[in-house]
This record gives structure tokens, C-alpha cells and sequence, in this order.
């Protein structure tokens, strides 16, 4: 640490941009630094305000920048001033006596708050300001508040601008705390009241600000605070980077502002042009690496239909069985809405489950590489969820970017570039990730009162979000669901919904929430009970559409069994005698373990155990080994075996894309009776193109055969 930081090269006398300001403003600390020197407060309000200028520029797409401007009630440019404005400002609350002397006490910081004595100001804390709280982002609101009445702005208008430089460390202030910051800043005296009023003043000027302020006659709405909070924490821990935003300051301003944004990994937004879809089937196989004699499914092509004609932001719901596309639907969806509906910035996929969402990132990675082929940019990319340590195919794609730039890092093709961004990674800034794969949390946690909820927010209101297995979600869940989706409407985010079961009461709440953020005026009419099917909703209105169910849907027959594990394992053998892939779910763990234990005692190594109580490592790995024996690229001859029973709990009726002969289940709520059933010949391709089927060695009608294999599934 330096103890003499008067004495630091890039101290205020030396930095132009700071030349004009008096000597007390100058005498401020922000940063205490490091052996290099310290960083003064008007120092960092530029580096903040710089920051933030770059971020609306390069960094925030065109929608974001709409939403932000449309809830500001300002024009795009004006927008990008004001969250310039808001970033430099956010730390006035710095020049007050409690924060700067707050290091008095320790010998080797003892000339931060002489310093501040030599130019004029009192650094000593009053007897209510040492005995009260005052955060510095409650100073800051308080601060502003009155300065911005003294140009004469609306209190309702100063109060929301206020807000958010009170909110930047993550929590907006109790009222209580409020009263307390406004007692203790009443006694300052004109000294420090000066410097507020000059380091305001010359942040305004320096971002032209001033007249943004003056055409600024309404509030800036909850939604506008939100989205402009989180430019604002964003553009400030940027600039406290002092890696980037070093202690030692060069005199020119703009070039320091540049290369420290230059050395934060963040990508360009994704804002695709809108696809070619007058031949469908070959921009799918050319999106998702199809083989030649692979045609859309009939989910898709009303999907793609749904899309084109949709008009601004939109609400789209596909209700089909499991195995019919829905994920490619849905980014096909997300591409079509993205250039088009509503332009966006990126993507995001929320699956219920840590084993859902690690199933998803693989083949969303591989949509992304081909997606920044076509753009000619690079992607970011964040696998959200609280293990994502053990993806292997995740930790790969950060590997890559930090030990080798040149490399590509799309591991199975050329085509694009995939990177994990160093700066957005993490529990609070991955959502800020071009494509981001995570768990149904991240979504819902916009409906709570979480630390930096700001940031997800942000994070989230320029992309399309894309919500999966929707159906899977308890009541509970499902008030926080539909209050983020009005939030989502509200910025003018698209939705995409997926579902292979959603009953039509859950549906028209989840619909009424986004309408109500669209602040749509058209009712909503009576439901279709039609399956599948796809469903739009824009401030246009709603409109429902029929997909034709396909000759190859499942045909699947059900039997009921005796409830007991003799039965159990004597059905299991009778039915693999001759091979074959059987998946046994059971309710509960003991039921598995119980199951587990009778069926490897009769059938040794070929029985699998899987449940959610695993050691997180070996869960993963068992995953991985059961997708490579029975997933979408495992064939009788090339990995799949001859026999396997797995038996498991719920986490295989959503988490695995396992093809299995065989179903026994537990007896269950239809809805997820029909889940399980997905498992069943979940990779069956058309006849005649390599019938994924049963794994009967002998068996003409497995894996390689040209006939439908016989679906069964009994009921314990």
C-alpha cells in the first residue's frame, strides 16, 4: 500500500481531464490502491462514466438500448447519456467525512485523511455520524437528490434517478436508513457542500448530460431504475478492476477508458439477420449439422409459421410430445423472434434441472458455433447453474479462452466461434452472457428481492428466454414464473415456453401475466384443448395453431404389474432375455436402491443405479456413461449395449436422453406418466433411416432394422 499517495504520478495534478478541479475535489479518495498509488474520486467517477458510454456502444444491443430508452421516455442517444451520467455519479456519496476517514485509524493509511484536512475540508465524523450506518450508496442517493432539485428537476424525477445510484451496491436503502443519511449530510457545512456541487457539476459536463437532465419530465420507471442499475454496478465494477483501471493514470483520459474495456472479455451482442426460411429443411440441417435426409417436424414448421408473422414481442407457447424437436423449435424461434419480432441481444434456455440444462448446452453450443459463422462474431457463452465445475464440455470451452485465444473452441466443428467470457462467469454476472444454459432459478429469481437482482435483470431483458419443460413446475413455482414473465413482457422481451403436458388453467396465467407486462388491451379468448399445439400472444392478441401429429408419434402399450420386487426383477428378466435396454423409475430412492439391489444380484454389471442423492462427481459421470451407451448417438454395434437396465428415480424422466425398449414406473400423475413415456424409442428416426429400437442382438427389428420396434410399458 502507499503510504504517501500525494506523491503518486497519476495524482490529479497530472491527469488533464481533472485539471479544473479544486484542490478539495482532487483530495478525495475512492480507491486506496495498491504499492503502485491510489485513485482519487473524480478519477473514478470518469472511469465509471467512460465505462459506461463503451458498454451502451459495443456492449448493449439495440433492444436493450429501446427498452432503456422507451421506459426512459428519451431517444436512444439521450438514454446512453443519462446511464453515462448515472455511472459517473454514482459515487458522490464517497465525499463525505465517514468514508474518508474511515482509514484514519490504521498509521499506514493516515495520509487519506490528511490530505483531505490540507485542502480545506474536515474529515472528523460528528458524534451522529459515527454512531449511525451511512453507506456510501445511501450518501449518494441523498446527495443527488438534493442537487438535482436545486436544478430545478421534479422530486418524483430526482427520486427515481436517485434511486438508482442508492441501489448500486446491490439493495435498495430502508426508509429508516434514508432518514439517517439526510440528518447527518444536514450538518455538512459549505465546504463539502461545494465539493458535491463541483464534482456533480463537472461529471455532467463531462458526460453532456445537462441538457438529457432538462428534457427529463417524467419518472423513470421501476423497469427503466432496474435496467439502468445494472449498466451502472456493471460499468462500476469494471472500472474498480485495477488490473485493468490501474492506480497509475495516464493523462489521457480515453485512451486509459479504452484499453481497460479492451481488456475485459466481453463480447458484441447477437443480433442475427433474419434466416432464409423458404427452404426450411435445409436451413435446419445447415443450423443443427443434420444429415442430408432430415426434414423439419411438423412443431417446427408451425413454429417457424408462428414466428414469421409475428409482430414485436411475443409469447410462444409449443405444447408437443417428448422427442418431437422442441428444442430446436425453439432456437429456431428464438433466431426468427431475435431478427425480426422483437430484436434481441442473445439467448437464454432454462431447464428445470442441473442434468437438464448440462443435456441442453451441448447442442445449444453447437446451434451458437454455426449461428456466429453466419454473423462472422464471437458468442459468449455460461452454463448457469451451481455445478457447472463438472461439465466437462463447459470447463473445456473456459480452458480454451484462457489458455489458448488462437484456438477454436468449438470442439466438434470450424464453423464459429464459442468462447466462455473470464468477466461473465459467476453466480451474479453469467446471465450477462451472449448464450447463456442454465437451470429455471435464474429465471425465477427475477421475482425476488435477491442482492444484484439488478444485474439479472439486465442480464435477461435483452434476450430471447426460452423455458423448458413447463409442465414440471409446482404451484409455487409458478407464481414466481409468471411474475418474471411479466417482467420479461415489460422490457419487451420474446418468451418461448415449452411443454409436453401444460394443463389450460396454467396456460392462460402464465399467458394473462404476459399480458399484462405487454400492457396488451385485448382479452383473452377461450383455450384450445388441441395437442399439440402452438400458441402466440402479442399486443396484437393470441392466435392458436394445430400441428399435425406425425404417422411416427409413439404407440405405446401400457399393463399394469404386481407391486413388489420378485415381480419386478422377474418381468425385467423375462423381457431382456434376449437383450434389450430396460429403464425401471421408481418414486423414492429407497425403491430404487431396493429395486437396484434385487436386479444386480440376478443380473450383475448390466444394472445402472441412478438417483439425486449421488456424490455430485459420480452423478455426472453416470450420466455421461448412460447418455454414450443409450443417448442419440449410441447404435447397436457402435456403443449401445446388448443389455442394460437402469433404474432411477425421477431425475432420468427429464435429465437423461436415454432411447430405452422397455418402461416399468412407479404409478404416477399422467402428466408425468407421459414424461417417462418419452424415454421409449426417444431417438426412433423415420422408417428406412437407421430405426433406433429395441437392442435385441438377433432381432430384426432393432438398431439398424427398417420396421418399427414395439413399445412397452408397464405400470407398478
Amino acid at each position: 500500500m502507499s503510504t504517501s499517495p500525494a506523491s503518486h504520478p497519476g495524482s490529479p495534478a497530472t491527469t488533464s481531464p481533472l485539471r479544473t478541479l479544486s484542490p478539495s475535489a482532487r483530495s478525495l479518495w475512492a480507491k486506496s490502491g495498491d504499492e503502485t498509488g491510489w485513485l482519487c474520486l473524480p478519477q473514478h467517477m470518469l472511469d465509471s462514466a467512460g465505462v459506461a458510454t463503451r458498454l451502451w456502444d459495443r456492449w448493449v444491443s439495440s433492444a436493450l438500448q429501446d427498452s432503456c430508452a422507451r421506459a426512459c421516455g428519451l431517444s436512444t442517444r439521450d438514454a446512453g447519456t443519462l446511464i453515462s451520467w448515472l455511472a459517473g455519479a454514482h459515487d458522490i456519496g464517497k465525499a463525505c467525512r465517514k468514508f474518508q476517514n474511515q482509514l484514519d485509524s490504521s498509521p499506514e493509511y493516515a495520509a487519506f485523511a490528511q490530505r483531505v484536512r490540507e485542502a480545506g475540508l474536515d474529515p472528523q465524523p460528528s458524534t451522529l455520524e459515527e454512531s449511525s450506518p451511512l453507506p456510501h450508496s445511501v450518501a449518494s442517493q441523498v446527495i443527488l437528490d438534493g442537487w438535482l432539485a436545486t436544478r430545478g428537476l421534479n422530486k418524483r424525477v430526482a427520486r427515481s434517478l436517485s434511486a438508482v445510484a442508492g441501489c448500486h451496491h446491490g439493495v435498495p436503502p430502508g426508509s429508516h436508513l434514508e432518514k439517517t443519511a439526510s440528518a447527518v449530510l444536514d450538518s455538512y457545512g459549505e465546504s463539502w457542500r461545494q465539493v458535491w456541487d463541483e464534482l456533480l457539476a463537472f461529471i455532467t459536463e463531462y458526460t453532456q448530460a445537462g441538457p438529457v437532465l432538462e428534457r427529463l419530465n417524467r419518472p423513470v420507471p421501476v423497469a427503466g431504475q432496474m435496467l439502468a442499475t445494472g449498466l451502472v454496478i456493471m460499468s462500476d465494477w469494471i472500472a474498480s478492476d485495477a488490473e485493468n483501471f490501474p492506480m497509475e493514470v495516464i493523462p489521457d483520459q480515453e485512451l486509459r477508458v479504452e484499453q481497460g474495456c479492451a481488456a475485459v472479455d466481453l463480447t458484441a451482442p447477437w443480433e442475427p439477420e433474419p434466416p432464409d426460411l423458404s427452404d426450411l429443411d435445409a436451413f435446419l440441417r445447415h443450423r443443427f449439422s443434420w444429415p442430408e435426409d432430415a426434414s423439419a417436424r411438423p412443431c417446427q414448421r408451425v413454429v417457424a409459421q408462428a414466428c414469421q408473422e409475428a409482430e414485436g414481442p411475443t409469447l410462444l407457447i409449443l405444447e408437443a410430445p417428448t422427442g418431437e424437436g422442441k428444442t430446436e423449435a425453439a432456437l429456431l424461434a428464438a433466431e426468427v423472434l431475435g431478427s425480426s419480432g422483437a430484436p434481441t441481444g442473445g439467448v437464454l434456455l432454462a431447464a428445470p434441472t442441473m442434468s437438464t440444462s448440462d443435456s441442453l448446452f451441448r447442442r445449444t453450443r453447437e446451434w451458437a458455433a454455426s449461428s456466429s459463422e453466419d454473423l462472422g462474431e464471437v458468442l459468449s457463452m455460461f452454463l448457469g447453474h451451481s455445478r457447472n465445475a463438472l461439465n466437462e464440455d463447459y470447463q473445456r470451452l473456459r480452458a480454451a479462452q484462457v489458455y489458448d485465444e488462437t484456438a477454436d473452441h468449438h470442439e466438434d466443428t470450424d464453423r464459429g466461434q464459442v468462447v466462455a467470457s473470464q468477466w461473465m462467469s459467476g453466480r451474479k454476472k453469467g446471465v450477462l452472457s451472449t448464450v447463456v444454459v442454465s437451470t429455471v432459478d435464474q429465471v425465477l429469481f427475477m421475482a425476488l428481492q435477491a442482492k444484484h437482482a439488478m444485474l439479472r435483470h439486465l442480464g435477461l431483458a435483452g434476450k430471447v428466454v426460452v423455458i423448458d419443460e413447463v409442465h414440471a413446475y409446482d404451484a409455487y413455482m409458478n407464481v414466481y414464473l409468471a411474475r418474471a414473465i411479466e417482467w420479461l413482457a415489460e422490457y419487451g422481451t420474446s418468451v418461448v415456453l415449452l411443454s409436453a403436458t401444460l394443463p389450460v388453467q396454467i396456460k392462460r396465467t402464465l399467458m394473462e401475466a404476459y399480458a399484462r407486462g405487454l400492457h396488451a388491451q385485448r382479452p383473452l379468448g377461450e383455450l384450445s384443448s388441441a395437442y399439440p399445439l402452438v400458441t402466440a400472444l402479442s399486443r396484437q392478441g393470441s392466435r392458436e395453431l394445430e400441428v399435425p401429429p406425425r404417422p411416427a408419434d409413439i404407440d405405446a402399450a401400457v399393463s399394469t404389474i404386481a407391486d413388489d420386487v420378485a415381480t419386478l426383477v422377474s418381468r425385467v428378466l423375462e423381457s431382456t432375455e434376449k437383450g434389450g435396454c430396460v429403464l425401471v423409475l421408481c418414486n423414492t430412492v429407497a425403491r430404487a436402491q431396493d429395486a437396484y439391489t434385487a436386479l444386480r444380484t440376478e443380473m450383475g454389471e448390466d444394472v445402472r443405479l441412478l438417483h439425486a442423492r449421488f456424490v455430485a462427481g459420480d452423478r455426472v459421470s453416470l450420466e455421461k456413461e448412460l447418455v454414450a451407451e443409450m443417448g442419440p448417438r449410441a447404435h447397436h454395434g457402435s456403443g449401445r449395449p446388448a443389455r442394460r437396465v437402469v433404474v432411477a428415480t425421477q431425475v432420468a424422466e427429464q435429465s437423461l436422453d436415454i432411447d430405452v425398449d422397455l418402461l416399468i414406473t412407479d404409478i404416477a400423475p399422467m402428466d408425468l406418466i407421459l414424461q417417462r413415456l418419452g424415454r421409449l424409442h426417444r431417438h426412433a428416426r423415420p422408417e428406412g433411416t437407421g430405426q433406433r429400437g429395441c437392442a435385441t442382438p438377433d432381432d430384426p427389428a432393432g438398431p439398424g432394422g427398417s420396421r418399427p420396434a414395439d413399445r412397452r410399458c408397464h405400470a407398478a
